[in-house]
Formats: structure tokens, C-alpha cells, sequence
């Protein structure tokens, strides 16, 4: 008999891993789309030197790929493993705590990349003495890291949505992350004349509107986990770190590898490289 119940839990969590997988895919293929649109539209109505500075930025996807991916990695797991041992009260107490600590976690990094845009754009290659490329780095730095929470909570949040059997809801908010980032890029080199800092911006906006459709799953009186911060436990943290840290190290090669190829090209041909390069 508990054989049988064994076989049967890693059947229930092998599915949810499964489900969990198709929710992964479909978070990697949105932040491509948003990269690709940003980079079109920079590319058409901002010119070169912004097309080149929104390249030298791109690290900054990875800086927010690896943070979620700890966060959701570790949270998917565990919260699988416990539905699947059937703890739904403590399936529920690791669901809070992974939104307690990707609040937390997102408004610092909010905090940080605004005040240390300019060093960031330095990091990351754009040359303080090349004024016009340092500062459209680091004014798509700023307008891309306000949307920090929204980015790293719609890719903490879509494996578990999958748990929860919301699967339209997935498609939903990646079609209206989609369109509002294209419309937010029309807006702002049409209307906004906001420059970098407002493609940045309009990405960010996208990924809150996607965020908010991705937390209505949970509003539903049927939803597996309900959000609340009465009774947080932190139990889980360590191991949530644990599992999720592999799948962080394996973008560690995507986020160096910028710092020194931008480097690299603009040593060689400046900006111009930098945005043939970026295409």
C-alpha cells in the first residue's frame, strides 16, 4: 500500500512538473518578444546610438532571468512536492511566503537600479566618456527597472499558475503583455518623446498589465493557493534557495558575457558596432 501511494504522489507531481514546464516555455518566448519588439521599434525611430545603448542594457534581463528563476525554480518545486504529499495548508504557507519574498526582493532591486543606473550603464560597457551613449544606457536602465516586480513576478508567477489549472490565463496575459508593449512603444516615440527611458518604461508598464492578469487566477474562490501574509513561514526559504540556485547558475555564462564582448566592440568600432551587434 504505501508503495502504491508513493507511485501515485510522484505520478501527481511529475504531471504538475510537467504542466509547470509548458508555463516556462511560454515565460522565455515573452521576454524574447518584448526584447525583439523594444529592439525593432529603438532601431526605427531612435537610431543608432539607442539601438546600441539598448544592447549594452540587455544584461538587464539577465540580472532580473536569474532572480526569478531562484525565486520560481524553488517555489515550483516545493509547492509541488506538497500538493502532491497532499499538504495543501503548507502548499499554501510556501505560496505566500514566494510572494512575500518576490515583493520584497523586487522593490529593492527597484530601489537599486534607479539610484545606480548611471554606474550599471558604466558596468555594463557604455564609456562615460561617450555621453550620449552612457546616458541612453542609463535611462533604459531606469525605465526597465521599474517594471522589476512586474518581470520577475510574472515569471515566479506562471508555473504557478499552472499548478493552479488557470492555463488561459497564461496565454491571456502573455497576448496583453504583447500588445501593450507594442502599443507603449508606439506611444512613446509617436506621443511621449521619452526616448530609451520610455521604451524601458513601456516594457515594464507591459509587464505589470501581464502580472496583475496572471494574479486574477488566484482570486477565484476554486484557486489551490490563496495569498495571505497572516501567517508567514519561512520554513521553506532555505530550500527554496537550494533547489532554485542550479538553474540561476546556468545564465551565470549570459550575464558575464556581455560585460566583456560590449567591451570588446566598442573598443573596435564604437557605437555604430555596438548597434550592428545589438541587431
Amino acid at each position: 500500500m504505501k508503495v502504491l501511494e508513493t507511485k501515485n504522489k510522484d505520478i501527481i507531481i511529475g504531471k504538475m512538473l510537467r504542466n509547470a514546464a509548458f508555463g516556462i516555455i511560454l515565460m522565455e518566448i515573452a521576454g524574447a518578444i518584448t526584447y525583439i519588439i523594444d529592439g525593432i521599434m529603438t532601431s526605427r525611430f531612435l537610431g543608432d546610438i539607442a539601438l546600441a545603448a539598448s544592447g549594452i542594457a540587455s544584461v538587464s534581463y539577465t540580472i532580473l532571468a536569474i532572480i526569478s528563476g531562484v525565486i520560481s525554480a524553488g517555489g515550483q518545486k516545493i509547492c509541488c512536492n506538497e500538493i502532491g504529499s497532499g499538504k495543501k495548508e503548507q502548499a499554501n504557507k510556501t505560496f505566500s511566503m514566494v510572494i512575500f519574498i518576490t515583493l520584497v526582493v523586487s522593490i529593492i532591486i527597484v530601489l537599486l537600479g534607479i539610484i545606480f543606473s548611471g554606474f550599471l550603464a558604466s558596468l555594463m560597457g557604455a564609456d562615460v566618456k561617450d555621453a550620449t551613449l552612457h546616458n541612453n544606457t542609463s535611462d533604459y536602465i531606469r525605465g526597465f527597472f521599474i517594471g522589476a516586480p512586474g518581470h520577475i513576478f510574472v515569471a515566479v508567477l506562471i508555473p504557478l499558475v499552472q499548478l493552479n489549472g488557470s492555463n488561459k490565463l497564461i496565454t491571456a496575459s502573455i497576448a496583453v503583455l504583447t500588445i501593450s508593449d507594442i502599443a507603449g512603444d508606439f506611444l512613446n516615440v509617436a506621443v511621449l518623446g521619452w526616448g530609451l527611458f520610455g521604451m524601458g518604461l513601456a516594457t515594464s508598464i507591459s509587464y505589470y498589465l501581464s502580472a496583475f492578469v496572471l494574479l486574477l487566477s488566484f482570486i477565484s474562490k476554486n484557486s489551490l493557493f490563496k495569498i495571505s501574509f497572516n501567517k508567514l513561514c519561512f520554513y521553506n526559504l532555505h530550500r527554496l534557495v537550494t533547489i532554485g540556485m542550479p538553474r540561476a547558475t546556468k545564465r551565470i555564462g549570459n550575464f558575464l558575457r556581455p560585460f566583456f564582448i560590449n567591451r570588446l566592440i566598442l573598443f573596435a568600432g564604437a557605437g555604430v558596432a555596438m548597434a550592428s551587434f545589438t541587431v
